[in-house]
């Protein structure tokens, strides 16, 4: 296994050595910045640099200047975190942690090494444990959105109870219009049926997108994925700006705000990779360990990442 180095810079050295130590398990070098931001230089190797958000401005230029992404740690659901992020294009991602001085979880973690190491989007299934049971199913006509939007709730119902289901419904529902009706575009790049999301369509072989769900007892997850591979860094991190990164839901931008926002609250990490002019692919996760009453305040996890390969 090829090796990479990352700069992992943290607020305190107990976190530090624990994702230190978690990167190096998984076949990568780690230089922990003992030192602070000031100094610092990065390797000609170097994959990330995991820091507190705190420290973004200090780092924006140094990792700009080097196309090294800069993945954030959160431990506040500040929504001024996320226009940062939107203004800001070194910024891979925000890893929203589980309470104040949180490591950050390690499946997460992995999951964005990997996706930095690799060319390919990971499978959509991926957050989920292995042998745990997945739907999906290639979306064709209108039909099957309110169907399948149904599904989902009924099967979330006896696992996370009727609130959250009910959200997570809202989601599917988020999820399969975008990828029917915003997503597609004629050879031109100009959308097909974005204009009417209320008009009934069909979708040829190769335009059709496919949508999933599935849980295996403690992480939820939804998806979808296209092959049109048209959302852009600013649409994604852009829309949930406009809509949570304000504070409320903002309705005033149109789909993009609405829909990223209805995805940040009905999960607890949601992630987008886009292999451009060949594939979306959205994935929605929902912790369900997480308590209500902590949801609404959980800063969530939110990551865009771009590959180059062929899906």
């Amino acid at each position: 296994m090829s090796t990479s180095a990352i700069a992992v810079i943290v607020d305190h050295a107990a976190r530090a050595r624990q994702t230190a130590r978690l990167l190096q398990a998984a076949g990568m070098r780690t230089e922990v910045a003992e030192g602070g931001i000031d100094g610092l230089m990065l390797a000609d190797e170097c994959a990330f640099v995991l820091a507190p958000i705190s420290a973004l401005q200090a780092l924006d230029t140094l990792t700009a200047s080097r196309g090294v992404p800069l993945l954030l740690m959160r431990d506040e659901g500040d929504p001024t975190h996320i226009a940062a992020a939107a203004e800001t294009a070194s910024v891979g991602g925000l890893i929203g942690l589980r309470y104040p001085g949180a490591a950050p979880r390690a499946w997460e973690l992995l999951s964005l090494a990997r996706r930095l190491r690799s060319s390919e989007p990971p499978p959509v299934r991926a957050p989920l444990s292995w042998g745990a049971t997945y739907s999906e199913t290639e979306l064709s006509r209108t039909a099957q959105r309110d169907a399948l939007t149904t599904q989902v709730e009924q099967y979330a119902e006896p696992l996370v109870g009727p609130r959250k289901a009910g959200r997570l419904a809202e989601v599917a529902h988020e999820l399969i219009m975008n990828a029917m009706y915003d997503a597609p575009a004629d050879a031109q790049g100009r959308p097909l049926f974005a204009a009417d999301r209320k008009a009934d369509i069909t979708l040829e072989p190769a335009q059709r997108p496919r949508f999933g769900y599935g849980c295996d007892g403690e992480r939820f997850v939804l998806s979808a994925r296209d092959p049109f591979g048209r959302l852009s860094r600013k649409d994604f991190f852009g829309g949930l700006a406009r809509g949570v990164g304000k504070g409320r839901l903002d309705t005033s931008g149109g789909g993009a705000g609405l829909g990223f926002t209805l995805m940040h609250d009905g999960g607890t990490l949601l992630f987008a990779d886009v292999v451009p002019g060949k594939l979306t692919q959205v994935v929605v996760v929902l912790e369900l360990d997480v308590p209500t009453r902590e949801l609404r305040t959980l800063p969530r996890s939110l990551h865009y990442f771009e590959h180059r390969s062929a899906a």
